[in-house]
């Protein structure tokens, strides 16, 4: 399906600065353009996006019925062989096909494009109306239609303050391939997204309340993707038979394993970025160090347990957050990990790391972990031909792992050291139960000036500080942040 005249897609994803991007809840924004940016990406109130979409992921293990409660479903569970996790199923709701049913169309025109602004994306998000059929506030707005505005209540009554505004952005040039099938109705749906470049936004001027300027918000450029990625969507009740078993047999042959979304990927390559423009010295750069303490009943779902952990951070003490507003700081990986004698293996994205494993030190405040901080072995990986020449070699306890973290930069009061503070979650398998969450705190740096390096035990020293500060905290305490 070719599209000459608007080859690249922008992708804007919207979220709370201190909270991050809804979990399993995408609101997105996008434009089909003809020519790339130049490496700053600035938006304001008034430019227009072609399409807002709505996009909740649900987790439906060993089924593959979709838009059916599990025990709708029936017929024995269909797996792709060798996929490591569960089947899922997505609600999407483009809002562009609703858009003369309740989004501002304030002339025909606009009505007749379907082009949506940020301001009018930012005020529906803010204010999604409470009550079935309401009329919104703009007299200009017709009523909000169902199941959209259904599916912004629900979810924003589990995540109460949310302050959207746009947090990371995309730019691709991607190729469309669709089979119609026998009927018309799409059965097979790949899409080949090549040149991708991601962009984390800040407000140069924002606005308390949504209006009709929205602020003005930039883009900077974060990182290029390495390589292309090809997505690949069959539905497993229309699609012919020999088309999803061919599907299933290629995941088995190309071992292949899921890997964070481009979402996930300019939400780490953010943090990445929000860390570097801190301009710290690392006092200890032959190793990483980090603590582990133990989760205390936290979630990650909604967001209130970063904002819980920012008022705990917020209240004074030896420790307080880094820059002038807390801005949330995510890393999100998919490895295979296993084994060979004393060595560990790593395989992330596009290269095979074999580590030393690191010193592990019990401590009354947390556990230690003292890791060298290169490899002993990087293998980069560009093609189907590296992995073959690694897979001879016998390693023991493969497994794949997902890692999700969120967390802020924190400083202590005397030394200046700073410390990235995160609430992790490790995902092992397919079992959704499995793996584990705690509460990590990474050393990344010293504000200068500083003369010294290799000041490893007063790092240390300062790090089960602030362990034991953290021992003080507990989520649950407050969801609102002032």
């Amino acid at each position: 399906m070719p599209y000459p005249e608007t080859p690249v897609t922008r992708t804007v994803y919207f979220g709370d600065r201190v909270r991050g991007l809804p979990w399993s809840f995408t609101v997105k924004g996008r434009a089909y353009v003809r020519d790339r940016l130049g490496g700053r990406w600035e938006i304001s109130g008034e430019d227009a996006f072609d399409l807002l979409e709505l996009k909740r992921t649900l987790h439906v293990r060993g089924r593959a019925c979709a838009r059916q409660a599990p025990e709708e479903c029936v017929g024995p569970p269909r797996q792709p062989r060798g996929s490591p996790f569960p089947d899922r199923t997505q609600e999407v709701y483009e809002l562009l096909t609703l858009l003369g049913e309740g989004l501002p169309d304030r002339d025909k025109e606009k009505r007749r494009t379907g082009r949506i602004r940020l301001a009018e994306i930012l005020e529906l998000l803010h204010d999604p109306d409470g009550r079935p059929g309401a009329r919104r506030r703009n007299p200009g707005q017709g009523p909000l239609p169902e199941p959209i505005r259904g599916l912004l209540v629900e979810h924003l009554s589990r995540a109460p303050g949310l302050r959207w505004e746009p947090i990371v952005g995309t730019e691709y040039a991607r190729k469309h391939f669709v089979d119609p099938g026998p009927k018309g109705a799409a059965t097979f749906r790949a899409t080949l997204d090549e040149r991708i470049a991601y962009y984390s936004f800040q407000p140069e001027r924002a606005c308390a309340t949504p209006d009709k300027n929205a602020g003005r918000f930039v883009g900077l450029a974060v990182g290029p993707e390495e390589a292309a990625r090809l997505e690949v969507k069959v539905s497993r009740t229309g699609a012919p038979a020999e088309l999803v078993d061919a599907v299933d047999r290629l995941v088995g042959e190309f071992l292949l394993f899921p890997v964070p979304s481009k979402k996930y990927r300019a939400l780490s390559l953010r943090g990445r970025h929000l860390i570097e423009r801190a301009v710290l010295v690392n006092e200890v750069p032959a190793v990483v160090l980090e603590a582990r303490l133990p989760e205390r009943g936290w979630s990650l779902r909604d967001g209130s347990a970063p904002a819980d952990l920012v008022r705990f951070l917020a209240g004074g003490g030896p420790f307080r957050l880094l820059g002038e507003e807390p801005v949330l700081v995510e890393d999100h990986a998919s490895e295979v990990v296993g084994s060979r004698g004393s060595l560990y293996l790593r395989i992330a994205r596009d290269e095979v790391l074999l580590e030393a494993p690191p010193e592990v030190e019990t401590a009354r405040e947390a556990t230690v972990l003292v890791a060298p901080a290169a490899p002993v072995v990087r293998l980069p990986v560009e093609s189907h031909l590296d992995f073959l020449s690694v897979l001879p070699v016998e390693f023991e306890r493969t497994r794949s792992l997902y890692r999700r973290s969120s967390g802020f930069l924190v400083a202590a009061a005397k030394s200046r050291r700073v410390f990235l503070v995160s609430l992790a979650q490790v995902k092992c398998g397919e079992d959704p139960g499995s793996g584990e969450k705690y509460v990590g705190v990474r050393y990344v740096g010293r504000v200068p000036p500083t003369r010294k390096i290799g000041r490893l035990r007063r790092v240390k020293k300062d790090l089960l500080r602030l362990c034991q500060h953290l021992g003080e905290w507990k989520s649950g305490s407050s969801a609102e942040l002032e």
